[in-house]
């Protein structure tokens, strides 16, 4: 698997490389390349989340939207809760796609990493629409602090009583 983020890569280092990679680029939607969003997600890039979000609505293949999904967990820099629920869009749509006989996990398991990065007001987002995204609802859940707050309990609890209806 890929390396994860440099926690400690120097921003007087990071940010200027990061500058000059974009700008003989032109960025990652001109040039399509798992190695050039690799690099930027090392550097912690805070506009590569926003370039990732065009990418993912963007018509490219599916194997470009995959990289993009592989790679976005270690993205730190950038995101916003609405980025960051784009991309949980596309993390459905990547289950729909059919691949090999791993793919479903692999999905699921770098979803779940993606999620893991969520706050407290992030997962209340993703559980309180849990019957519109139930696979990101679950995702949510399996990375749960040890102890979740009461509102979040709530949620679950209403997520209960609504798959109990339907059954």
């Amino acid at each position: 698997m890929n390396a994860p983020p440099n926690p400690d890569a120097p921003a007087q280092v990071a940010k200027p490389l990061s500058r000059i990679v974009l700008g003989v680029t032109g960025g990652i939607a001109a040039y399509k390349s798992a190695e050039l969003v690799r690099l930027l997600v090392y550097l912690q890039e805070p506009s590569l989340s926003e370039q990732m979000v065009e990418q993912l609505k963007s018509d490219v293949p599916s194997v470009e939207k995959m990289q993009i999904l592989m790679h976005a967990p270690f993205l730190h820099a950038g995101w916003t809760i609405p980025r960051k629920l784009e991309l949980l869009k596309a993390y459905e749509d990547a289950r729909t796609i059919v691949g090999g006989k791993s793919f479903a996990g692999y999905i699921e398991n770098v979803s779940r990493e993606f999620f893991a990065t969520f706050n407290e007001e992030e997962r209340q987002l993703v559980l309180a629409d849990g019957a519109k995204w139930p696979t990101s609802a679950l995702s949510v859940l399996a990375k749960l602090p040890e102890h979740p707050r009461a509102e979040t309990l709530v949620q679950i609890q209403r997520l209960h009583s609504l798959d109990n209806r339907r059954a």
